[in-house]
């Protein structure tokens, strides 16, 4: 099994493809040019993401999609060991089997990282996951945190609430007090969707991916 990664925007939704795709995917990743994979939809475990997690540090990616897989903590907990040597600005983790290891994980990997936004919506992250994710917030870069349909109870809520004050990133799906950012994002993505025509080219390998996502995530959460 090959695939192409000559092109910027690698889309691989959809392909039923499972670990061992990964791995190849892994291999024609390290000697790629490409910036954005499309990942999303497919049956990637632990084991193929961990693959994908050690070609990171050779690659220049810097838009991962992983929505709708089969990760665990032991996943995300390679991505988190690979995201301080790599060039990944965007992961997007939701709707997979994430919970609070998996998310400490990410949180103590981020304030070294290059990481701008992280989606992990619909995963099992609950108080200590939502709290690492909390205090990675007061000393990391991350300007979008997407905790949308996750467990987390009140002392997680709280640990996000108390973050606020530390940083300008706009924290969604968890019903803090974020209005006013709540709205100043939606104009941002309007704007961006009208000027690029992003959302009309969702899932073409010629768009941008990075920018389509997140305007039917925002729409989607809201």
């Amino acid at each position: 099994m090959t695939f192409d990664l000559s092109d910027p925007v690698a889309n691989l939704s959809g392909k039923g493809l499972d670990d061992s795709g990964a791995i190849a995917i892994a291999d024609a990743l390290r000697d790629s040019k490409v910036k954005k994979l499309n990942l999303d939809r497919n049956r990637l475990g632990d084991v193929g993401v961990t693959a994908l997690a050690h070609a990171l540090k050779t690659s220049t990616l810097e838009v991962l999609d992983l929505y709708h897989n089969q990760i665990g903590d032991v996943g995300a907990t390679a991505l988190a060991h690979a995201l301080r040597d790599s060039t990944l600005k965007v992961l997007y983790l939701g709707y997979n089997n994430i919970g609070d290891e998996g998310a400490t994980a990410l949180a103590h990997a981020l304030r070294d990282s290059k990481v701008k936004e992280l989606y992990v919506a619909r995963n099992r992250i609950g108080d200590d996951g939502a709290t690492a994710l909390a205090n990675a917030l007061k000393t990391s870069t991350l300007k979008v945190l997407d905790l949308y349909g996750n467990p987390i109870g009140a002392a997680g809520l709280q640990a996000l609430q108390n973050a606020l004050p530390f940083t300008d990133a706009y924290v969604s799906g968890v019903g803090v007090d974020n209005e006013v950012r709540r709205y100043e994002w939606r104009g941002v993505m309007a704007l961006v969707g009208a000027t690029t025509g992003a959302a009309k080219r969702f899932g073409d390998g010629d768009g941008d991916l990075a920018i389509t996502r997140r305007v039917f995530e925002f729409l989607n959460h809201t």
